[in-house]
């Protein structure tokens, strides 16, 4: 007996949610060769192909079901997602904005228009989606999350923080939202709390490379190890990562135990690869002096090195002219001083240069310094004046 097309089609469904893709479009098949208008069919089909990788194919489906019946909102909402998935924002964003222009009742497509909008740097409009379904819905955890996004963006991250709390208040399985909190945490310095939530975000389903990172960069803050080194064999077995940050974060790993000769070896690897990296000279520079007066005039070679690649870095001249001066080199070491306090004012570096100026004995330049040091809130440098500046 001839399958009718009633069945053909609850058996393509149930097809596609075991996806079984391939067996489901032969389903779908029978249907639209006795009903050729079949506009349900051809969305569905669609979603099918979609599934099987066969996007082109897939998009004709959804052209199709939407010719078909401009006002059936289920071919739109499928055919906005996949534009969304391939990037297409402003095609999802058309699609969504007829959801809502047939089925204004709908509280799906605000809110995943919104979303495509942030996708494009329309930040108000995207809010004024999120907060039109508030308005009708106040426990929609989307519309939450997608505020939360946007301030996140913003910089506003106590906002932020609110945001994916109340998202996480009416969604406890929400990773996303433990996810966008975490990092929101993690800028504020909140560092125990953000490595709770990317610890709760990844167990809830978030995963790849960039969660990874971002939590062992919180482990770190931390000084949490264990869970740097979890994250590493994560990223460099599981995830099969080459991402230069991994370097960084295994010599941070070992500076912050102060195995100074590891991280310094670590960081050489990252130059090797990155002759420009001036991170890596600054921070194996910090490793040498902290090795000891034997290393110091590698740490003077790392500092000055750093000046050439950034001219404008103020912590780039300090420790050339710290190193400078710890090598008695006091001329160098005043001059690198002054290039620091010309890009950012600190006491640390005017109570540095009057030193400097001490052993050269420029007295007047010295005590000049010393109480501006004192002033900007360096206590220590009383003493000196009270000695040097009588």
């Amino acid at each position: 007996m001839a399958q009718n097309p009633e069945s053909a089609l609850q058996l393509a469904r149930e097809k596609a949610k075991q996806k079984k893709y391939r067996e489901a479009v032969i389903e779908y098949d029978k249907v639209l060769s006795k009903q050729k208008d079949n506009f349900i069919a051809y969305a569905e089909r669609g979603q099918a192909k979609y599934e099987m990788g066969k996007k082109e194919d897939a998009y004709k489906d959804f052209d199709k079901a939407v010719a078909l019946n401009k006002d059936y909102f289920q071919s739109l909402m499928v055919r906005a997602s996949a534009h969304e998935k391939d990037g297409n924002f402003a095609r999802a964003i058309e699609d969504y904005t007829r959801v809502i222009q047939v089925n204004p009742a709908n509280t799906e497509a605000p809110v995943l228009r919104g979303m495509a909008l942030i996708k494009l740097g329309k930040y108000r409009e995207a809010e004024k989606d999120f907060d039109a379904t508030l308005s009708r819905s106040t426990r929609n955890f989307r519309a939450y999350l997608g505020k939360a996004f946007i301030a996140e963006k913003e910089k506003r991250y106590e906002e932020a923080i609110n945001h994916s709390s109340k998202a996480i208040e009416f969604n406890k399985n929400a990773a996303e939202a433990y996810y966008c909190r975490a990092r929101a945490q993690a800028a504020l310095k909140k560092s125990q709390a953000s490595l709770t939530d990317f610890a709760k975000a990844i167990a809830l389903g978030e995963s790849g490379e960039p969660i990874w990172l971002d939590y062992a960069n919180a482990a770190l803050a931390c000084g949490n190890q264990e869970v740097i080194q979890s994250c590493l064999q994560t990223l460099t077995t599981k995830l099969k990562s080459k991402n230069p940050k991994i370097s960084y974060i295994r010599a941070q790993a070992a500076f912050i135990k102060n195995d100074f000769g590891t991280a310094s070896r670590e960081y050489t690897k990252i130059i090797t690869t990155d002759a420009k990296s001036i991170k890596a000279y600054l921070e194996r520079g910090k490793c040498y002096y902290l090795m000891g007066a034997g290393k110091y005039p590698l740490a003077l070679k790392d500092f000055q090195k750093a000046t050439s690649l950034d001219p404008t870095s103020e912590e780039a001249w300090f420790g050339y002219g710290k190193m400078a001066f710890e090598s008695n080199q006091f001329d160098l070491g005043s001059e690198a001083l002054s290039r620091a306090i010309s890009i950012k004012q600190t006491a640390e570096a005017y109570y540095l240069r009057s030193k400097c100026y001490y052993k050269l004995k420029r007295q007047k330049e010295c005590c000049a310094d010393l109480r501006k040091s004192l002033e900007m809130g360096m206590g220590t440098a009383q003493k000196d004046i009270d000695r040097v500046c009588r």
